[in-house]
């Protein structure tokens, strides 16, 4: 990988890692606690050959449907928006990625990598049922077994890990990039692969273009994001993208983002 790749890839976990946080109202160590690695799986489908290809290419509307489901599962009562509940991030994936065999060219099981990261106020809400705010998330995902019109069965298989720092050599930078990786992979290899999923941060964005037409930066709420976004941005390459080294930063500090 040339040194090129290294640093266009660095900038895409520092734009990732930014957007997928600026709508958290508080970013310190609190974060380990509150967040999760999602793992979705398909099997047993209908369409043999392309459907691995048939779902990479459907990809905005499945990422957007996996956003939905898990903002639902934690917040089923719809007491705040969405982009109060969880920020997410959503990484499309083949096999053997994680030995650096991708196989990019004959995808057999689709799967996609979450980081969830539950806002504070929502954790502390669901403090006391948080097995079953699991398993809401967890059924919910495996609740899709469609794409779209398309006429394609899925099976879906969700797997929820926990954070946590104290296992041996756990990192939160490891967590984060793993849901990319197959992303990171393809970019070294020069093979058109989806770009990850953010999440609320990409329905905002779309959502400002197509109402303001301009960037939407008269949207008060939409302009304090993109301010968040920029801070963290500046907070992570002050920190050579260094994930832990700038929470463990914030949470001396106290990064309020209110």
């Amino acid at each position: 990988m040339t040194n090129n790749s290294n640093s266009r890839i660095g900038i895409d976990k520092n734009f990732l890692c930014s957007s997928m946080l600026c709508n958290q109202n508080k970013i310190d160590d609190t974060i380990y606690k509150r967040s999760y690695l999602i793992t979705i799986k398909y099997e047993k489908l209908n369409n043999t050959k392309s459907t691995g290809f048939q779902i990479y290419n459907q990809m905005e509307s499945m990422y957007t449907i996996f956003y939905l489901k898990i903002v639902s599962a934690i917040n089923p009562l719809k007491k705040h928006k969405g982009n109060e509940v969880a920020s997410i991030l959503i990484g499309a994936d083949v096999e053997a990625t994680k030995i650096n065999k991708g196989k990019f060219y004959n995808p057999e099981i689709p799967h996609f990598h979450i980081v969830l990261v539950v806002t504070q106020e929502e954790y502390d809400r669901n403090i006391n049922n948080i097995d079953e705010m699991e398993n809401r998330i967890k059924n919910g995902l495996e609740s899709i077994d469609k794409i779209n019109e398309k006429n394609i069965s899925l099976k879906c298989n969700a797997h929820l890990k926990k954070f946590d720092i104290n296992i041996t050599d756990s990192s939160f930078d490891k967590m984060f990039s793993y849901a990319y990786k197959a992303y990171e992979q393809s970019f070294g290899l020069d093979i058109d692969f989806p770009f990850p999923g953010v999440f609320p941060y990409q329905l905002d964005v779309d959502r400002d273009r197509k109402l303001k037409g301009n960037g939407g930066y008269d949207n008060i709420q939409f302009k304090k994001m993109m301010e968040n976004r920029d801070r963290i941005m500046s907070l992570l390459k002050f920190h050579d993208c260094n994930i832990a080294s700038l929470l463990e930063s914030v949470s001396l500090n106290k990064l309020d983002l209110n």
